[in-house]
């Protein structure tokens, strides 16, 4: 079978295993945590591991030229911004930034560290995870879920996989990435089918998962902004908070370099 059917059939399968609420079944994990203090608009960038996944305005919120999105209608946190602002993509009703404090965040982030509602992946995890293929494997097949659970991080890159620079990009990000032990989760641009970008970066030697065309344009939507051009790259915990974003150019790999390294070091002293 050719490698461009075998990577259809590989996102055909990614469709059909899974469940009601658009994935498969989630590896155990518990987000819960008593012993955690209780989460404010203070602590809340330190609480991440308690963001709802989905969250919704607490009262009617207005759009300039548009009905407003009405209260309790249910979008997925992007994430939280340090600015105090809760990104969420709304789908048809599309990506708005909205004071936290005018969301139920925090009281779904209370619940959610008390073990009244269940979360059942990090944020960004639950999200991209079950969409992206493995093109390490033969044929390609969906990535396992804990592959993505287990990654302390995602370094998220969004560029066509006919860009000039993203030879160069695969060649600096790789052993960063593999460094640092983040995964690399890579988001097309433009129409490429999944085959093309499956023998684009297996030519590169770069064979990092990937999100499957006909999702990449709302991810990147929903990441970047409809605005912002393409190559880009994000580095992201697990719940998708930024920890480090730059167009690609020159001098980005040494300043990516430098964000993974804290980031590192952060971590460790952490775990202390």
């Amino acid at each position: 079978m050719p490698r461009h059917a075998l990577v259809v059939a590989a996102s055909l399968l990614l469709v059909a295993s899974a469940g009601a609420d658009g994935m498969r079944q989630p590896p155990a994990y518990d987000a819960a945590d008593l012993a955690a203090p209780p989460v404010t608009l203070a602590n809340l960038l330190a609480s991440e591991r308690f963001w709802p996944y989905h969250v919704s305005p607490a009262a009617d919120w207005p759009i300039e030229g548009r009905a407003p999105l009405r209260a309790g209608l249910r979008g997925v946190l992007v994430r939280v911004e340090p600015a105090g602002l809760a990104r969420i993509d709304f789908g048809r009703d599309g990506i708005h930034e909205i004071p936290v404090e005018d969301t139920d965040l925090l009281a779904g982030a209370e619940a959610i560290r008390r073990g009244e509602r269940r979360k059942i992946l990090p944020n960004l995890v639950h999200a991209i995870g079950p969409r992206l293929i493995d093109p390490t494997t033969t044929p390609p097949a969906p990535m396992s879920l804990q592959k993505a659970l287990d990654a302390p991080g995602f370094v998220s890159v969004f560029a066509s996989p006919d860009a000039p620079a993203l030879a160069a990009l695969a060649e600096a990000v790789a052993p960063l990435a593999a460094e640092a032990g983040f995964l690399t989760a890579f988001f097309p641009q433009g129409r490429h089918p999944d085959g093309e970008v499956f023998e684009r970066l297996r030519t590169l030697g770069w064979p990092t998962p990937f999100v499957m065309d006909w999702l990449s344009e709302g991810y990147t939507q929903a990441h970047l902004g409809a605005a912002t051009d393409p190559p880009r790259v994000l580095v992201q915990t697990p719940e998708g908070r930024v920890l480090f974003r730059s167009e690609w150019r020159e001098g980005a790999a040494t300043d990516l370099a430098a964000a993974l390294a804290r980031t590192k070091l952060a971590s460790a002293e952490a775990s202390d």
